[in-house]
């Protein structure tokens, strides 16, 4: 009996207990939504941990705007989620084309190893790419990998028949 992806996507989160991540993973999204280009060319959001964003700044201006800015963007941010995920924020300076380069080479060399082809290593990257919790981002590209090998099993084993 063949099941859906999302069904079976859906067993694999519970399984995992990695719902909550998942939601939480939704911030990184929003942040941009909240915050409009300006802001966000300047800004980085790189993890959520008990309720604390962890924001990556360009410089100690940009700090300071914003965490005189830290209520509304809590409350805009979890308004945007539709749940009370954001607790707090927390900012730190640092290199923000930096952070943005080395999550999306992580993806690149754990992709590199899997031995797909070229175009189904682009596919999973595109999925992933916005994905920003490691284990969450990592856990996705096993299943895909898996899906993807799996459906080339299946489909080589059809055409011999």
């Amino acid at each position: 009996m063949l099941r859906s992806l999302k069904r079976v996507m859906g067993e694999v989160i519970k399984k995992m207990g990695i719902k909550n991540k998942i939601e939480e993973n939704g911030v990184f999204e929003a942040w941009g939504k909240v915050v409009g280009n300006g802001i966000l060319k300047n800004t980085e959001p790189y993890l959520i941990k008990n309720g604390a964003l962890f924001v990556g700044v360009s410089n100690s201006v940009w700090a300071h705007e914003l965490s005189m800015m830290t209520p509304y963007l809590i409350k805009e941010l979890n308004k945007h989620l539709k749940k009370e995920l954001v607790t707090g924020i927390k900012f730190k300076m640092m290199n923000i084309k930096k952070a943005e380069e080395a999550s999306l080479e992580k993806v690149t060399r754990d992709l590199k190893e899997t031995k797909l082809e070229t175009k189904e290593v682009g596919e999973i990257k595109l999925l992933v790419e916005r994905v920003r919790d490691p284990k969450i981002r990592r856990g996705l590209i096993k299943l895909m990998v898996v899906d993807k090998k799996n459906k080339k099993t299946k489909c080589g084993a059809r055409g011999n028949n």
